[in-house]
This record gives C-alpha cells, sequence and structure tokens, in this order.
C-alpha cells in the first residue's frame, strides 16, 4: 500500500539533530590542528514510532530530524510506522512528545560493528566467485524489458578493512592505483582546491577519467560525488566500483570505448574526509554515525551539514535545513561558511558540467532538483524521463522530494548545481540515496556493497552518456511485413540538456532484401525530452515465401558516436490469428474498460481504462471474450501498441495469460519491467507484485510491444486479459494504460490437413495429405532442388513419405 498524505516529511537520510549525549569513548587526538577530536561519541538508536494521529509526525519533524536520508516508512495493521536512526538525546526528545515508540536497536554503531566483522569473510568469499562468474560485455545504454542485461563485476574492485568498506587511505591508494595500472585513462588525483583545506588541513581530491585524462578536451563532462555526510560510505564505494568498472572494460567493451572517448567524467569520492575520518576513528570497524564535517562551532557543538550550506535558498526554512547547531541538519553560520562547499563551488565554477550525480545512502531514491519547493523546476519532463531510464531496473522511486518522499531540503547540493545559473548553465543534478535498511541502513553489511554498488552503475552509465547528444530509439515496424515495399517506422525519444539530431542506420544481410531506401536516416534536431520520428522504404524479392523470417540491423549514432546498436526481427507475411484495431470492445469482455476517441495510434481511437479520467482504485481487467487456439501455430507472437501514465512503483498494468480462464501469468514484454517489492523500497509498502512483469511510470508516446507466445503453442484455449491495479491506499491516480492495433500472429506452418490451400498455408495443395510444404515441378524432370517427386508436368500433389 501506498504512504499517503501523512508523511509530511518522509524519508531517507537520517539523522540527529539537537541536542546530543555522549558515550564514554574517547577519541584520539590525531591532528594537532584537532582539538576537538577528544569528543566522545554519541549512541545511536533504531527506533520505530506508529503514528497514531495525523499531528503525530508533525511532533517528529519539529525536533528537528531530517527525515531525508535514511528513514523507513511502511504501513502496518492500519498505521504508518516510520523507523529513524537517532541520538540519545532524540529518544529522550520523542518520549517528552507522547509518541508510541518502540526501540528496535539498541546502539546501531556496535550492531553495525560486530554484523559486519561477522559477515566480512564470506562477503569476501561471495565478491571473488562473483568475479569468476562474471560477464562481459553488456551494452552501456539502452536496456530495457523485465530482466537486465548482466555487467560485469571489476576485478579489482575490493572490500576495505573497516567492516567492509574502505577507510579513507584507502581510498586514496585505489585512486593512486587505478592511475598506476591505466594512466592513460584516468589522471593521478588533483588538490580540488589549491589555497583551501578543510578544517583539519586535509585536501579534497578529484580525479579525472578519460581518454585523455589530462587533455582538456570539448567533451560532455560530468561529475560524480560521494561521502557529503560522512556516515554514508556507500556513496563513495560505488564510486570506486564503477570507476573500476570503465577502466576494466574499456579495451574489450566497444561501447564503454565510445563512451570514455567523448565523455570527461570527474570524480570526488569523499567530499566531507574530516567527518569520515572521525567515525573511521571512533568506530575503526564501521558503524560511525557522524554525519556532519569536523567545524567547531564555538559552543561546545561540532559539525555543518555540508549538504545545507549551498548558498541557492540557503536557510530557506527550518524544516528542510536548521539554525540549531547541534542539529543533524545544521546549515551553518552562512552559505558557503564551509571548506568543503566552498571548494564543491570554486571547482563546479572552473569546469562546464553538464550532468551532476551527488551520491548519498539511504532509501533507494533519486531525488532531483527542487528539494526547497514542491513546485516542478522547468526541466521536470526531461529530469523525471531520463531517470525512468535510469531506475528502469534498479527500481529507485525517483523524482524531487515533495513527490518521492514529500520531505523538503535547502541548501543542498543538488538544487545550487541546478538553481545558481549568474555565472554558470544550469547542470543537470541527482541524489542516488543508495541501499534499504533490509539491507543494512548506512553501514550495509557487507554481502550488500557490490549489489548495491552494481545497482547503481547503469544509473552512473546513462549520466556519463546524457551529458552529450543522448536519446533512445523505439521500433515502430510491425512485426508482419506486407507487400512488396513495407516500410520500417522507428522513434527517437530524446534525453539530454544537450540538443542534437541522430541519425538511424538500417542494414539487412537477408537476401530477400533488394533494398533500403533510406539506408541512413536523419532526424531533425531535438530538444530536452522531446521525440521525431523516421521511416524508410524497403523493397523485397518477388516470390519471397510466406513466413520468412528478416533481420534487420539498426545503430543509433548521437553525430558523434554510436549509441545503440541492436538487431530487429520481422517476418514476411505471417499468418494473423487475431485482428483487433481496438476502435469497439466488441471482442473484449469488461465492466471498466472503454475506447476513446482522443488518442489512439492509428486513426479512431484506442481502448484503455479511463476513457474519461484517471484510473481508480482496485483492479479492473479487459479480457479477449473468444481464446485463441494455438494448437498448431508455430512461434505466436502477440503485438500492441501502447502508452501509459501509472503511478510508478505503487499503481501498475499488466498484460495476463492463461489456458483455463482462471489462472492468470503475467507476460514479459520489451517494455515491462519487474514490480518492485516492499522489502527492496524504503517509502511505504508498494501493492505491485515484486519481480512479476508490468508497467508504470511514463510513457508519454506510443511504442509497439511485441511477446513471444511460445510457451503457450499447443494449446487451444489461450486467454489475453489486460490488467491495471490502483494502490488501494491512493488519494489520487495517473491518467492509465492505453492500447491500440491488437494482434496475435503465427509463422505459417506448411501444413494442410483438408487438401484445400486456405489463407495460412503455402502455395501448395498437398491433397489432403498433413505435410510440410513441398516445392513444385513444372518440367515433370526430377532436378536436384526438388525433392524426390516427379510432377508429371504439373505442380505437385501427395507429397512423398519423407515429408
Amino acid at each position: 500500500m501506498r504512504n499517503i498524505p501523512l508523511l509530511p516529511t518522509l524519508l531517507v537520510c537520517l539523522l540527529v539533530y539537537t541536542n546530543t549525549v555522549f558515550a564514554q569513548k574517547a577519541i584520539p587526538n590525531t591532528f594537532s590542528n584537532s582539538n576537538n577530536l577528544n569528543q566522545k561519541t554519541s549512541i545511536y538508536k533504531k527506533v520505530a514510532i506508529t503514528l497514531n494521529e495525523a499531528t503525530d509526525l508533525e511532533k517528529v519533524a519539529q525536533l528537528g530530524i531530517d527525515l531525508h536520508c535514511g528513514v523507513d516508512v511502511q504501513h502496518l495493521n492500519g498505521k504508518e510506522v516510520v523507523s529513524v536512526e537517532i541520538s540519545q538525546s532524540e529518544w529522550q526528545q520523542l518520549q517528552l512528545k507522547n509518541l508510541e515508540t518502540q526501540v528496535l536497536i539498541e546502539d546501531l554503531s556496535k550492531f553495525y560493528e560486530e554484523r559486519n566483522l561477522k559477515a566480512l569473510p564470506q562477503a569476501k568469499k561471495q565478491l571473488q566467485f562473483l568475479k569468476e562468474q562474471s560477464l562481459k560485455n553488456a551494452e552501456v545504454g539502452q536496456d530495457l524489458g523485465c530482466v537486465e542485461n548482466p555487467l560485469p563485476v571489476p576485478q579489482n574492485f575490493k572490500l576495505g578493512s573497516m567492516g567492509g568498506f574502505t577507510t579513507y587511505q584507502e581510498m586514496l591508494d585505489e585512486l593512486d592505483l587505478m592511475h598506476a595500472m591505466y594512466p592513460n585513462l584516468i589522471s593521478a588525483r588533483i588538490p580540488a582546491s589549491n589555497t583551501i583545506t578543510t578544517a583539519q588541513g586535509r585536501t579534497v581530491y578529484y580525479v579525472k577519467l578519460s581518454n585523455n585524462p589530462n587533455v582538456d578536451e570539448n567533451e560532455g563532462e560530468v561529475l560524480y560525488t560521494g561521502v557529503h555526510h560522512a556516515r554514508e560510505p556507500l556513496s563513495m564505494m560505488n564510486l570506486l566500483y564503477y570507476m573500476w568498472y570503465l577502466l576494466e572494460n574499456y579495451n574489450s567493451d566497444p561501447s564503454i570505448q565510445r563512451l570514455v572517448d567523448n565523455t570527461e567524467m570527474f570524480f570526488i569520492p569523499v567530499v566531507n574526509p574530516d567527518g569520515y575520518v572521525y567515525n573511521q576513528t571512533t568506530n575503526p570497524n564501521g558503524g560511525g554515525m557522524w554525519r556532519k564535517n569536523r567545524r567547531n562551532n564555538g559552543d561546545g557543538t561540532y559539525g555543518v551539514d555540508p549538504n545545507r550550506n549551498y548558498s541557492y535558498n540557503w536557510g530557506y526554512d527550518n524544516t528542510g535545513s536548521s539554525p540549531n547547531t547541534s542539529s543533524d541538519t545544521y546549515r551553518g553560520p552562512f552559505a558557503f561558511s564551509e571548506p568543503e562547499t566552498q571548494i564543491m563551488r570554486d571547482f563546479v565554477y572552473s569546469r562546464n558540467f553538464v550532468n551532476a550525480f551527488n551520491n548519498h545512502s539511504y532509501s533507494n531514491l533519486l531525488l532531483h532538483s527542487w528539494g526547497y519547493t514542491p513546485d516542478p523546476n522547468p526541466d521536470e519532463e526531461l529530469l523525471d524521463e531520463i531517470s525512468e531510464h535510469m531506475c528502469w531496473h534498479n527500481r529507485y522511486n525517483y523524482g524531487n522530494s515533495y513527490k518521492t518522499i514529500n520531505y523538503a531540503t535547502n541548501g543542498d547540493a543538488n538544487d545550487w548545481f541546478y538553481g545558481e545559473q549568474t555565472t554558470k548553465d544550469k547542470i543537470l543534478g541527482w541524489i542516488p540515496e543508495i541501499g534499504t535498511s533490509a539491507e543494512g541502513s548506512f553501514w550495509p553489511s557487507p554481502s550488500y556493497i557490490q549489489p548495491q554498488c552494481e545497482r547503481q552503475t547503469r544509473m552512473s552509465l546513462i549520466l556519463a552518456a546524457s551529458a552529450s547528444n543522448y536519446g533512445v530509439i523505439n521500433d515502430l515496424t510491425p512485426y508482419g511485413l506486407e507487400g512488396s515495399n513495407p516500410t520500417l517506422t522507428f522513434n527517437i525519444q530524446h534525453l539530454s540538456n544537450i540538443s542534437g539530431n541522430f541519425t538511424v542506420s538500417v542494414s539487412s544481410s537477408s537476401p530477400y532484401v533488394q533494398s533500403i531506401a533510406n539506408p541512413v536516416m536523419t532526424t531533425p534536431t531535438i530538444t530536452d525530452a522531446n521525440d521525431a520520428t523516421v521511416s524508410t522504404g524497403i523493397t523485397l524479392a518477388a516470390g519471397i515465401p510466406a513466413g520468412t523470417p528478416i533481420d534487420f540491423t539498426v545503430v543509433l549514432n548521437n553525430g558523434t558516436y554510436d549509441l545503440h546498436t541492436t538487431t530487429i526481427s520481422k517476418v514476411y507475411n505471417p499468418f494473423e490469428l487475431f485482428a483487433d484495431d481496438c476502435n469497439d470492445l466488441s471482442n473484449w469482455t469488461t465492466t471498466s474498460w472503454g475506447v476513446t476517441t482522443a488518442t489512439g495510434y492509428n486513426a479512431n481511437g484506442a481502448i484503455t481504462d479511463s476513457p474519461s479520467g484517471n484510473n481508480v482504485n482496485g483492479t479492473q481487467t479487459i479480457t479477449l471474450s473468444n481464446p485463441i487456439d494455438l494448437s498448431g501455430a508455430q512461434s505466436p507472437v502477440l503485438e500492441f501498441y501502447t502508452k501509459w501514465d501509472i503511478f510508478r512503483l505503487f499503481d501498475y498494468a499488466q498484460v495476463e495469460v492463461s489456458i483455463n480462464g482462471s489462472t492468470w501469468s503475467e507476460l514479459c514484454g520489451n517494455y515491462t519491467k519487474q514490480g518492485v517489492s516492499s522489502i527492496d523500497f524504503n517509502t511505504g509498502t508498494p501493492d505491485q507484485p515484486g519481480g512479476e512483469g508490468l508497467y508504470d511510470g511514463l510513457q508519454k508516446n506510443w511504442v509497439r510491444e511485441q511477446i513471444d507466445l511460445s510457451a503457450y503453442a499447443g494449446s487451444n484455449t489461450v486467454y489475453i486479459r489486460f490488467k491495471i491495479a490502483g494502490d488501494t491506499e491512493a488519494t489520487s491516480h495517473e491518467d492509465g494504460f492505453y492500447f491500440d492495433d491488437l494482434t496475435i500472429y503465427r509463422t505459417p506452418s506448411g501444413h494442410c490437413e483438408d487438401g484445400v490451400l486456405n489463407a495460412d498455408e503455402t502455395d501448395v495443395d498437398c491433397g489432403g495429405v498433413d505435410c510440410l510444404a513441398c516445392p513444385t515441378c513444372s518440367d515433370g524432370i526430377q532436378n536436384g532442388d526438388e525433392t524426390g517427386v516427379d510432377c508429371g508436368g504439373s505442380n505437385c500433389g501427395l507429397c512423398p513419405p519423407e515429408y
């Protein structure tokens, strides 16, 4: 079930904010200029808060608790339950609010440390096994459908000594090793500022990854950062994983090589080294819960939240950031008061970044601007469309803070990157929140480190690709090619802040393809999330047998390099078992779906679950009134054109099949994705069937869906239905699901059982015998190209026994 309004602050980076009570554990003074290191560590608890009243969450928010990083929200027994990781003093303040609370873990740091030490040996063995089993050469970009193409596990990625996470020095050593092994692809680590260091005198480093890492080229620039918050080591580990992935696959994977050769990628793995080292010092086996930097605030408290210290709408309100020095979201005395954010500001001004990832953990979220207001930003559609492809397989919830978690931030990096345009163009920025509470929260069990890093890799690849002219291609050509001059049609959807045109190149090695009228098609210039369609005629050889498969190689190029190469398979004149133009419901049984004339792939409308508004609560189905007979079908295929707007992660649509009309199974197609499971989701309890193929999110343009029905060939009663399910607790839904021009094909069998030539058979009269297609002869002479039949000067009748 979907969490609804109740949560004006929901989720994701957890915190601790007001007064702190310290345990009796002294910190070694390891730096002469760091007299604050004798501060004692705070005890953090994991606490569940049951929201019995509509105002209960507001009471939590009033304590200054950040609900943006690492909060877990579930619906249990008809009530919302919010799990937070908070300090001892915050726990005491919750008690004063008369809230229903339960302590789930008494001492989080101790819990993390003990668990991770125990799990680390097995996690290392597991990582080694994955490396040995690793696959190679999965394409960088377009990868849709139910199952993700697996990516190879980097052979040089390793777990660190801090409960599986690297220490700060180990991270620096990794950067040095990368440069030593791949000096032509990654620079040595370089100070992000030559004049500014942290409060404790540390240098913030960056590296550049490119085919010319020491040359400033005219290529799209992208920035990846980690550890703004000191207790979020996954935000750094995933960058090391991703960098190793790029470096190791550059020479063997052409798509990686093209990406690296045409993009300049900059990495700042640790923005807040003082805070990270503080956690390392207090908890050398992992589990340190310090979040901020290590500024001495002069009042007995320490630290500013770097991700509340950027200037764009800094201090906009006291909910999205705090003026309280003891709060974990303390925004500092003024914007850019902190050396870490000053370094980031100056570094960004020195470059020409197009896109940026400011990595955090946890909650399986991908957040974009705005954070400070619920108003959509001018590029909301573009950011959402890119996010849709980034999150296709990992099923992160994406959008702005209000849409995803109903919680505000201000003074964060994302809004500054996008909104600060006085001297720089806007930068499309995202905040990935990596991981879930089920995987171990801020310091996940080491067995989850590699899977979490892998989940983010495709997102990072698309971030880099979309720093240049980028898009995806949709094949709109029907599965069945008819006539001697059919047409191939493609739609290209633009997904970048960099406008441009694309070329679509088509070729075929089939002997039946005599010519392609326009083998290279060029789109007009496309901007933002807009699209364009191109097409070309093809000429087929005369006498091509019905049922002949024809493959085409299709290449999408952005004007500089190839983005996507695919093979599309068509069949000449396949037999249509069923066809419906979806202009009426004469072939369907339903109580709720209807026909709309407001839209359609072709003229005269389409079928939709919501002909007069948005989809609604509960489940609505539409079923073919008569089952399809696939008993003699070869390679049956379901095809339809579709688009949808469905509340992602909660509502969903499916195509289902049954052989008895009562037990249904979902079908996976080119545009389905896997349903999200509540265990992978921190912001509610979705109604989606976890792991099943379904449609959700936004597909604004018509696409052609193709689904293989071969698993049901042989059955004479195959039922097909569409289903849409609206989350039962939702107060609102989106537009819904549409389909048009539905066809079920099979390739001609070449069989005849009645002695009569039918439309689904080849040009052979088999004389009443069930046989495969036998050739014709007209000269009465048996030749080598015939089947051993002397036809006596006429077309053959009975096929020989061996047929």
